[in-house]
């Protein structure tokens, strides 16, 4: 709601979101207001395990932060 974008929202057991996404909303008014929304696979996923959702959402960490990190 917060992004006005309509997405796919589950309202059953089965998961739906299979890929980490981002949204970004900017304030352009305000300095450095960027917003990033981060839609993430969850855990006691129907499709994934855990520990490949944790990989998934540690190597998105981690290659975010390596980009950010030379700007």
């Amino acid at each position: 709601m917060a992004t006005g974008i309509e997405g796919i929202v589950g309202h059953s057991l089965e998961s739906k979101t299979n890929e980490i996404s981002v949204i970004k909303l900017s304030f352009p008014e305000i300095a450095d207001s960027d917003i990033f929304f981060v839609d993430t696979p969850g855990f006691d996923d129907t499709n994934k395990s855990d520990v490949h959702i944790f990989k998934m959402i540690s190597e998105w960490l981690n290659n975010t932060y390596d980009y950010y990190s030379v700007l």
